[in-house]
């Protein structure tokens, strides 16, 4: 039995591959045009998305294969299709149960190089999500990163108070609807690198809105609760998550730590 999501995209001629996110007829997922062989990451949210949120920002965006407004059960929707040929979310092929510490995965390293690389060219990157962040499952080499779905599922007023993928990697820069910054890129890299070592957020299991009021608290300086570090590569990133934006270790402090603490998987 299909869900409202998935009828919505049935109707527009896509079948779902695999939902990375459903809320009733808004959702991510990797799909398949039902009428060629495409092969897209398919967002579908309310009216109303900003020009510049569907505006490309060059390698953190995939290709756009089209944007149209769908018919669903709630009304009118916006559907936009990026164009991906191959890789998968991180999240299908990282473990979702808490183990012992495992290295960073590969795609994790390449992502901070990345974000380095961003940053020495004088800009931040922004929202980011493990959803997003589309990679080969084989070697778990880094394929793209998608940040266009993050942009105009935020963007659009009446989607209502929670955005398809949670709270769970924005920063309190985020919460407070500032621009994107380098510090706030260290401190989602740090939670992203985390949850990919640990299987779980560093400010542990809360429900979203005490989640975005603990970012609102870090973001007027106060420090988040934050676990035992297991290895000093662990220590790093905690530092990541201190509420003065200026005490934070660099990307480039990130990178080293993580080339230092062994090969990635």
């Amino acid at each position: 039995m299909t869900d409202l999501f998935e009828q919505a995209l049935a109707g527009a001629g896509w079948r779902i591959e695999r939902a990375a996110a459903r809320d009733g007829t808004r959702g991510i997922a990797v799909a398949n045009r039902d009428s060629g062989g495409t092969r897209a990451l398919v967002t579908v949210v309310g009216l109303g998305v900003e020009s510049t949120a569907l505006a490309a920002h060059d390698g953190w965006d995939l290709p756009i294969d089209g944007s149209t407004i769908i018919e669903t059960a709630s009304g009118p929707r916006l559907l936009v299709a990026e164009l991906l040929p191959d890789g998968v979310p991180s999240t299908w092929v990282t473990p979702v149960e808490p183990p012992t510490t495992r290295p960073v995965p590969a795609f994790g390293l390449e992502l901070a190089r990345r974000i380095l690389a961003e940053h020495l060219r004088g800009a931040a990157v922004g929202r980011l999500h493990p959803a997003t962040v589309l990679v080969e499952p084989a070697d778990h080499a880094l394929v793209a990163v998608a940040q266009r779905p993050l942009r105009i599922a935020t963007s659009v007023a009446v989607e209502g108070d929670r955005p398809l993928l949670g709270y769970s990697t924005w920063t309190p820069g985020d919460a407070g609807r500032e621009p994107p910054s380098m510090a706030d890129d260290v401190f989602r890299l740090a939670i992203l690198l985390w949850r990919w070592r640990h299987a779980s957020h560093p400010f542990g299991t809360l429900p979203d809105g005490e989640l975005l009021e603990l970012l609102g608290q870090v973001a007027t300086g106060s420090a988040p609760p934050l676990p035992l570090p297991a290895d000093d590569l662990d220590r790093m990133l905690l530092a990541c998550l201190v509420p003065a934006p200026a005490a934070r270790p660099t990307v480039a402090d990130i990178v080293m730590a993580v080339e230092a603490a062994g090969p990635p998987t």
